[in-house]
């Protein structure tokens, strides 16, 4: 390396530090700032001299500093952090980015922590379209990932109020009309008005638990008008009354249904969508020598696992809303001689219409096979007889 490159490595590296479009600076452990390059001014509208020897890390990052105070405390303890932001720069211009902040360590000691936070605001956009001009396909996959994120999003910004559509779009690599799509298909709810229904579960718990007044809720949620809080207040708690009746209905029903089933004088069991037992009629439970401890919490292949193969596909497709009926005989357990089964399987319905599950009827009807043999055996026996005697005369 020449002399004159050694001389003036100095120089040069304020350049390239002040010539970047990238934030980069140096903050001591007690988070007053060091150094300080001119892409600041682009940012947050501050100039470095005002910044170095003066400014805390708080001043600076105003409300962000809540939201990095964690990753400061750990680059403060040593670790490397990575990590995505949105900024809102000086000229009100929104930006994604991606900050590190490398911990400057001497002696096993930390002296502070480096930083660098780069745009890639282009970068994102680029991936959203590079997605959609795809068919779609990454994009539907990356959504379906993200619609817990999205959601989890929402209550970040519970008290802040609602962040918009294409807001939660960009930040989470969606667009706005697939994000919308997909969140109501998950939440059976639009966006606006899942958030506007977490605001009022949680105003709900302060009202009736903490003793708060609707006015009071009405300024810790943000609403400008007091009046609007209230409706939408009065909407969810006439909701929340008309669900927790609705649901009481249906668990009482559930039970009168599983109690009818238990003490049905047939043999037949009840199951959910997942073939697991959620009664069965003692005299299902005596045929198969079985109790209902047995088969609490059970699947059907769990307690038969030789069932699975052959009937897998028949229970599959009644849980689509077919029905099933036949008769054969299958050789049970202990037993020599077949044992003749007929067979009713038919989904069973929720209040939305939706299949539940399926209910499995059974019954014996050997005896009544046997009974049918022996009738054929006497009518031929008195054929035979009346050939005979229409042989004798």
């Amino acid at each position: 390396m020449s002399q004159r490159i050694i001389d003036n490595l100095p120089k040069w590296g304020f350049d390239v530090a002040n010539n970047t479009n990238a934030m980069l600076a140096y903050w001591d452990k007690n988070l007053i700032c060091r150094f300080a390059n001119k892409a600041y001014i682009d940012w947050f509208g501050v100039d470095p001299e005002t910044m170095i020897d003066k400014m805390h890390i708080a001043e600076l990052l105003g409300a962000l500093y809540t939201k990095n105070l964690p990753y400061i405390k750990e680059a403060l303890n040593g670790k490397p952090q990575v990590f995505e932001r949105e900024i809102k720069t000086a000229s009100g211009e929104i930006r994604q980015s991606i900050a590190n902040y490398c911990p400057d360590i001497e002696e096993e000691e930390v002296k502070g922590f480096y930083v660098h936070v780069a745009d890639v605001t282009f970068l994102k956009k680029q991936l959203e379209t590079d997605v959609d001009e795809a068919g779609n396909s990454l994009l539907t996959t990356f959504s379906k990932n993200t619609l817990e994120s999205v959601e989890n999003n929402l209550r970040d910004n519970i008290f802040i109020g609602f962040p918009g559509i294409e807001r939660l779009a960009k930040e989470h690599f969606i667009s706005a009309s697939k994000l919308k799509r997909d969140f109501k298909k998950k939440y059976k709810l639009g966006i606006n008005a899942y958030f506007r229904n977490l605001q009022m579960e949680l105003a709900y718990n302060y009202i009736t638990r903490n003793n708060y007044s609707k006015k009071q809720a009405a300024l810790l949620f943000k609403f400008s008008n007091p009046s609007n809080f209230s409706v939408c207040y009065q909407k969810y708690v006439q909701e929340r009354n008309n669900r927790q009746a609705i649901d009481e209905i249906t668990r009482m029903n559930d039970e009168r249904y599983k109690i009818f089933i238990a003490q049905c004088p047939f043999s037949i069991a009840m199951f959910d969508d997942n073939m697991r037992f959620l009664t069965a009629s003692l005299k299902w439970l005596e045929r198969h020598r079985l109790t209902t401890a047995k088969i609490a919490g059970k699947s059907l292949y769990d307690i038969f696992p030789e069932v699975y193969p052959r009937w897998s596909k028949v229970y599959e497709e009644c849980l689509q809303g077919n029905i099933n009926t036949g008769e054969e005989p299958f050789i049970l357990k202990d037993q020599k001689l077949p044992t003749w089964i007929k067979w009713d399987i038919r989904p069973w319905y929720k209040n939305n219409k939706e299949v539940g599950g399926l209910l499995i009827y059974t019954e014996d009807t050997t005896s009544l096979r046997l009974k049918e043999e022996e009738n054929k055996k006497l009518l031929q026996i008195l054929n035979k007889t009346t050939e005979m005697e229409n042989v004798g005369v």
